[in-house]
C-alpha cells in the first residue's frame, strides 16, 4: 500500500469518526442509533490509529504528526459547515488559513 494512501486513510478515518460522533450526540444517550453511531466511530478511530501506525513508518512524527492534525481539523471544521449547519466567525476563519499556512511551512 502507497505510504501517501496510508496518510490519506488515517486521515480520512479520523474524520469520519469525528463526524460519525457528532451524529451520535444528536441521538437519544443509549438507544439503538446512538450506539450504531457510537460503534462505528469507535471502529474509524481504530482503523485510523492502524493506518496511522504503517505511514508513520515513512515519515518523521514532528511533521506528520502536525500536518496531519491540522488536516483534520480543517476537514472537520468543513463537514461542521456543510453537514450540520454550523455557524462560523470571522476568527475562526483566520485560525483556518493559519493553520493551512502552517502546513506549507512544515513542509517547506
Amino acid at each position: 500500500m502507497g505510504k501517501f494512501l496510508l496518510v490519506g486513510l488515517s486521515v480520512l478515518f479520523a474524520v469520519a469518526a469525528q463526524v460519525l460522533i457528532k451524529y451520535s450526540s444528536q441521538e437519544a444517550v443509549g438507544g439503538f442509533r446512538w450506539w450504531y453511531f457510537i460503534l462505528l466511530s469507535l471502529f474509524s478511530y481504530a482503523l485510523a490509529f492502524v493506518m496511522q501506525s504503517f505511514a508513520l513508518k515513512f515519515f518523521p512524527l514532528s511533521r506528520y504528526s502536525a500536518i496531519t492534525a491540522v488536516i483534520i481539523m480543517t476537514l472537520v471544521f468543513g463537514c461542521g459547515i456543510f453537514f450540520f449547519n454550523e455557524t462560523v466567525q470571522l476568527k475562526q476563519y483566520i485560525g483556518l488559513a493559519l493553520g493551512i499556512i502552517s502546513i506549507y511551512l512544515i513542509i517547506s
